[in-house]
């Protein structure tokens, strides 16, 4: 596991074809841009140690969710 710090407009570049950038912060939410080949799933997990995850497909164009 990474922890890393970023600041809004900022880019983290998983591989040559995935960045994830931060949007905006406020004090209880971060808004994400994921940038991902059509193929990959993403997990939303609102709690994670229950393994309770929506998983939300990604097709080509921007997808905002909730």
């Amino acid at each position: 596991m990474i922890i890393l710090e970023r600041r809004a407009n900022e880019d983290v570049v998983l591989d040559e074809q995935s960045t994830v950038t931060v949007i905006s912060l406020s004090t209880d939410r971060v808004k994400l841009r994921l940038k991902v080949p059509s193929n990959v799933s993403i997990q939303r997990c609102e709690f994670p140690e229950t393994l309770d995850c929506e998983a939300v497909l990604v097709s080509s164009g921007d997808t905002v969710l909730p």
